[in-house]
């Protein structure tokens, strides 16, 4: 009886001792990675990108202003004497203006892309001219008085290339005087330029939209033959005395 419970005495001990053993076993398993905490959830995913209309305007005003914008930082088309580059090139420029200009018009930068445009086209076509304090014209041959036959060409490349354009418009009712006046440089040349700064003033007014290319005025109200003109293909220039502002009567140049 004695060796019966000593053995029983004996198991008990053994089956102890192993369960101690496995219990120390599992203890020492390293644990499962959580899943969790390498996959990232859907709430730290990267913020989905803006694309509402008013982001999109602006990011794309921004480019648009910055295409200008770097081009004359990189290749100023002015330098200290005037004009750096030619008259195709400076109206080329003037026509990227004019359409950031009319694709943004309530934007920040206006004024300052208006005023960029004025000067530009002014210099594409007078040549830096101004009678009575600048009287040097670039784009006259050596006897000053007719027109370069290149820059001439220039001109009437422009205006294949961009007569959808405002600036076009302009250069062409200044090619066709040019060819009125047999390419010389006439007293209705210079009224001419007198017209280009008030119609300038009036294309693309500033802090406003008061553009003269769907009809608005883009000259002043000259009378020509009884008819007075508007607009982009309507207004005519007046020459002979006539400013292009207020209503001057005298023959316009067609």
């Amino acid at each position: 009886m004695k060796k019966i419970v000593k053995l029983l005495v004996i198991a008990v001990i053994f089956v102890m001792c192993f369960a101690h053993v496995a219990c120390m076993s599992c203890n020492d398993t390293p644990a499962e990675p959580n899943v969790t905490d390498s996959v990232p959830s859907e709430n730290n995913s990267e913020p989905a990108s803006d694309t509402t209309n008013g982001t999109s305007e602006t990011n794309s005003e921004e480019v648009a202003y910055q295409e200008w914008k770097q081009m004359e930082i990189s290749d100023p088309a002015f330098g200290e004497t005037g004009a750096n580059i030619s008259a195709g090139k400076l109206l080329e420029r003037a026509v990227t203006v004019e359409k950031f200009i009319t694709e943004y018009p309530d934007s920040k930068y206006r004024n300052e892309a208006v005023e960029h445009y004025n000067r530009l086209v002014t210099a594409a076509i007078t040549g830096g001219y101004m009678e009575g304090e600048n009287n040097n014209h670039l784009y006259l041959d050596e006897n000053g008085g007719t027109f370069s036959a290149d820059v001439v060409t220039e001109y009437d490349t422009f205006v294949n290339d961009y007569g959808d354009t405002q600036t076009a418009a302009i250069v062409k009712e200044y090619t066709t005087l040019i060819g009125d006046q047999d390419g010389s440089f006439t007293d209705d040349v210079k009224s001419f330029y007198n017209d280009l700064m008030n119609r300038l003033m009036n294309v693309f007014d500033m802090d406003g939209v008061n553009e003269g290319m769907n009809g608005g005025s883009a000259g002043g109200n000259n009378e020509s033959n009884g008819n007075t003109g508007s607009g982009t293909n309507g207004n005519t220039m007046g020459t002979q005395g006539n400013t292009g502002s207020g209503n001057n009567s005298g023959q316009s140049v067609q």
